[in-house]
């Protein structure tokens, strides 16, 4: 549950600021900014994961290296940060949030991009502020895209495997283990394929139940606006 709360929330709120920002910069601008996004969400998630795994190495890592030539944290040049349950969920966290973010951040600028300019030109005769803009008739608008992308980002982020599993498998001591590596450790490393494909099942409704439940409730909030 932090994991996901954490991951969809930093996706959400980082996609709305980089959807913002290519809605403002100079055409160029958002060209080279959309194909960085592009290529970061082209490639795949074992080789993003690998990289990741390298610069965080505790020896020859270029983050600890980097880290270690700041002199902000002291000598970190054999610093091991999957050895420490807080350090390993946030540099996971980091990466899923990275890898995910331009899916996120494309479709909200899409989708703001469809919304007339018209609505915004009345609000600033009227005297709103930018966040007021943003509350009364950008979110409104948006909601629908909102939901959806909430409801995607939280089943890929409860389903996430492959950065775990390759980073931590599931350690320290259990510290990064998800629904989805207890189902994989479960049913292959003890052999206990029924629980496994139990704990698999009850994922399923889990999010099936969530995403049924978001949706009534958005739909509702429709109604009454």
């Amino acid at each position: 549950m932090v994991f996901t709360l954490v991951c969809v929330t930093l996706l959400m709120v980082l996609g709305f600021l980089i959807s913002h920002l290519l809605m403002g910069v100079s055409p160029w601008a958002r060209v080279v900014l959309t194909v960085c996004l592009v290529l970061v969400w082209a490639m795949p998630m074992v080789a993003a994961t690998l990289v990741w795994q390298w610069m965080f190495q505790p020896q020859y890592g270029v983050s600890n290296w980097l880290l270690t030539q700041l002199r902000v944290f002291g000598d970190m040049s054999v610093h091991d940060w999957f050895s420490h349950p807080t350090q390993a969920l946030g540099l996971i966290i980091l990466l899923t949030v990275w890898k995910g973010l331009p899916f996120v951040a494309l479709t909200l600028f899409a989708a703001r991009g469809q919304i007339p300019e018209s609505p915004y030109e009345a609000a600033r005769l009227d005297g709103a502020g930018t966040l007021q803009m943003f509350r009364h008739i950008t979110i409104p608008i948006m909601r629908p895209v909102l939901a959806i992308l909430t409801i995607l980002e939280v089943i890929w982020s409860v389903n996430s495997f492959t950065p775990i599993w390759v980073l931590t498998q599931g350690g320290p001591d259990g510290a990064t283990t998800t629904l989805g590596v207890y189902a994989y450790i479960t049913a292959f490393s003890r052999n206990e394929y029924g629980s496994g494909a139990s704990v698999a099942v009850v994922t399923v409704v889990i999010l099936a139940l969530f995403s049924v439940a978001y949706v009534r409730r958005l739909s509702r909030q429709g109604d009454a606006v």
